[in-house]
């Protein structure tokens, strides 16, 4: 997240990269409108995706809190933004769904749409994702899930 960002920009992003993720989701999370769950229910999706995932127990906690806390919103959006575009086409996904809607109204607050990001980053499986030249681009997000929670549980640990 680009470090001159406000609060309103900074939750337009997380919004942009909510909408973008699960409308290139290539298996359907099955999570209907993840934006506007409630914090527990995104605690409940979190603890059972971050199992899933592989997390240990300890690990689950932590990453259900970071998806919850208010004071911790900024550095997980970082750190899960940080992760996702390390690969470039997700990146210019994220980046286009931002320029579209940076300049909409509605936006959630950060706390809410950064735990949804997790939620989304740790369901999501494959992305297909069409380019403009018409080619198909289909990336396996498995790998990125481990980068993301550990990224996530760095940030926690201050390091």
């Amino acid at each position: 997240m680009p470090e001159a960002m406000n609060g309103r920009d900074a939750a337009t992003l997380v919004e942009a990269a909510v909408g973008a993720l699960v409308h290139v989701d290539d298996e359907g999370l099955g999570l209907g409108d993840v934006l506007a769950m409630p914090q527990g229910v995104i605690a409940r999706h979190v603890r059972e995706a971050a199992r899933n995932c592989g997390a240990d127990e300890a690990s689950v906690e932590q990453l259900v809190t970071a998806a919850t806390s208010p004071d911790l919103a900024d550095g997980l959006t970082e750190a899960i933004l940080g992760e996702l575009r390390t690969n470039n086409d997700v990146a210019q996904v994220i980046d286009e769904a931002y320029a579209r809607r940076k300049d909409l109204m509605g936006i959630d607050p950060l706390t809410i749409s950064s735990g949804a990001l997790l939620l989304v980053a740790l369901r999501l499986r494959r992305l297909r994702i069409t380019r403009k030249d018409q080619v198909d681009i289909q990336i396996d997000m498995e790998p990125m899930k481990t980068g993301i929670v550990n990224a996530i549980l760095r940030f926690l640990r201050g390091s």
